[in-house]
């Protein structure tokens, strides 16, 4: 998640003055929900991934 971080939390996603930031946010959440997928026995959607890191934050 550290990896992904800078990019969820740049600039460009808290201004919005970048007309990509909606695509790199769903790409960056779209790998986290690969990888976490790729590890646990069930199968979260990104929103359920969104939720689980907002409860631990």
């Amino acid at each position: 998640m550290e990896t992904h971080f800078k990019r969820l939390t740049a600039k460009h996603a808290s201004c919005g003055s970048n007309p990509n930031t909606k695509a790199i946010q769903d790409k960056v959440w779209a790998e986290i929900r690969d990888r976490v997928n790729a590890v646990g026995n069930r199968t979260r959607t990104i929103d359920q991934i969104k939720q689980r890191w907002t409860n631990m934050v």
